[in-house]
């Protein structure tokens, strides 16, 4: 278990997401069972599924506006999705539809700026929760 968790922190490093790599190490153990004919665990499963739930719970995808002019005297605002972004501002003030920051490809890691703003997906990290 330790050899798992070292690599989860290795793929991280590189920007592994430390879902995939639970789950490449979740078929990894299927491959190996499954070479010695014993078959996956239940417990495998649900070793599995407990580290799934605390380190997924641990990153949250955020989008971060930086507006070029101040609005109140931020620049700076925060958002769990696009569509919130424009619960807040106009598509005159961002200077695009919600619709072009799909199309750019913002949700998938590209950065878009313009004469408005500029818009980037970042990841924010919490602790995970050891509650039931």
């Amino acid at each position: 278990m330790i050899d798992f968790l070292l690599l989860i922190g290795g793929l991280s490093a590189f920007g592994v997401p430390a879902s995939l790599a639970i789950l490449a190490f979740w078929f990894h153990l299927a491959r190996q069972r499954s070479n010695a004919t014993e078959g996956l665990h239940s417990s495998d499963n649900a070793n599995i599924f407990a580290i799934l739930k605390t380190t997924a719970m641990s990153e949250t995808k955020i989008y971060h506006l930086r507006l070029k002019k101040p609005v109140d005297g931020k620049r700076d605002f925060y958002f769990f999705s696009l569509a919130a972004i424009y619960d807040h501002f106009s598509e005159e003030q961002i200077g695009c539809t919600v619709r072009k920051l799909w199309e750019a490809g913002i949700s998938g890691g590209a950065k878009f700026s313009n004469d408005y703003c500029t818009i980037k997906q970042e990841l924010v990290y919490r602790k995970p929760q050891r509650r039931g």
